[in-house]
């Protein structure tokens, strides 16, 4: 599933969207299913022990992303790399072990959880 997040909308309104788009769009990952339940002495170790290129890649992305929110003055100045790297980790947590009392199969429940516990973490 595609989202396109609008750049226009509110800082919050665009970190939940986020969150909503990219974990949803990781638990829809058929790919990413079927290797980790076909071959998962094979995958699990590049997405754990030898995760960093992973979480690199997630740090990054949001990252920059808050990056862009801090100079269209949408967040307060902070380095992003910290909370970057801890999302990064956790949404690959959720990835690998689906099994989880956060509401991700059910898109309003997931953006409520991201407005009462996520949103909060980029100091808005």
């Amino acid at each position: 599933m595609q989202r396109s997040i609008d750049s226009e909308a509110s800082a919050e309104d665009q970190i939940v969207e986020l969150f909503v788009a990219f974990l949803t769009g990781l638990r829809n990952n058929k790919l990413l299913d079927r290797l980790l339940t076909t071959e998962p002495e094979i995958v699990l170790p590049y997405l754990t022990v030898q995760g960093a290129p992973v979480i690199e890649l997630g740090r990054d992305y949001i990252a920059e992303f808050s990056t862009r929110l801090q100079r269209e003055g949408k967040l307060p100045e902070y380095d992003p790399l910290p909370l970057a790297e801890f999302l990064a980790r956790n949404a690959l947590s959720l990835a690998l072990t689906p099994q989880t009392v956060i509401p991700l199969d059910d898109e309003r429940a997931m953006r409520k959880f991201a407005r009462d516990h996520v949103v909060v973490s980029f100091r808005i």
